[in-house]
Parts: C-alpha cells; structure tokens; sequence
C-alpha cells in the first residue's frame, strides 16, 4: 500500500524542494514549524550538503525533524541513529554519491526512493499512541500527573494534543 506522506514529500521533490527539504517539510506539523521556516532550514542539507559527498539530504533531513521533535539529545541521537541504520541496511550506504553512482556509474537508489525510505523510516519511530495511554494510566496510579508520564517519553507533541492530557 502506498504511503500517502511519503507519496507527497516526492511530489515536493518533484515541485522544487531538495531531498533535505523534502522530507523535513512532510512533518511540519509534528514539528510543530511552517513549511517556509523549514524548507529554509533544510535548504544547505540538500544533495550531500551540496557536494554529494555527504550524508544523503534525505536523511538529513529526517535527522532535522527528529531534533524538533524530541525533548531531548538522547532522543534525537537514538532516531537519528534508527533511520540511518535502516536506510543504510536498506539501501548499502547513507553517502549521496555513492547512491547515483557518481563514481561507479550505478545508480543504488533514486533521489524519490531515498526520500520515500527516510519518511517511511522516521515515520517508524513515532511513538504508537496506544504506548500512551498505557504508560499514562500505570504511571498516574503511581501519583505521576499525565503531563510528566508525555514528558518522560521525549517527544514533543503539537500544543493541541497536549490539552487532551491535560
């Protein structure tokens, strides 16, 4: 089944935005960030950090989000390190080059592919709202408010859905 979010940070790609930018721009919302300030953020990550000798945009990228997403270093370090051991599980190498083939003339893995793969693989590391309500419910027994137990799984949730919790 094709995944809708990774399905629109292609046509992102498709429409002006480099690898970086494409993916950040696919979670603006749980980033709690409008699509401009984002895209400007991420525009330097693009093709390798310009050079294709770097990191894959696309994961950079991904790694941009995590980092406004989580609470905290350790969180971020802990996704960061989960997508780009999927990605380079998945796909052999994480560096831009190395995926087009600039040196081997073989292609490993198109640019909308790379993209594709770090918004289906930070997608992976939301944390399962089920997970939620269970840690809510045994940690408040416990005498800890709902906002503490959220905050003890270092993420970051859009102000609106804080006030559920509440």
């Amino acid at each position: 089944m094709e995944n809708l979010r990774c399905e629109k940070a292609v046509e992102k790609k498709h429409n002006g935005y480099n690898c970086a930018q494409a993916v950040a721009c696919s979670f603006c919302k749980e980033a709690s960030m409008d699509e401009d300030t984002l895209k400007k953020i991420t525009q330097g990550f693009g093709a390798g950090l310009g050079t294709m000798a770097g990191t894959c945009g696309a994961i950079s990228g991904a790694a941009v989000v995590a980092g406004l997403i989580n609470q905290d270093k350790a969180g971020t370090s802990q996704t960061v390190r989960s997508v780009m051991n999927q990605f380079k599980q998945q796909n052999g190498t994480v560096i831009c080059k190395d995926l087009k083939g600039v040196e081997t003339g073989k292609v490993i893995r198109s640019c909308d592919d790379c993209v594709r793969d770090a918004v289906k693989f930070l997608e992976n590391q939301k944390i399962d709202f089920r997970q939620i309500f269970t840690i809510h419910k045994y940690q408040h027994k416990r005498g800890y408010t709902p906002i503490t137990c959220i905050a003890s799984l270092n993420f970051k949730f859009p102000g609106s859905l804080l006030t559920l919790y509440q």
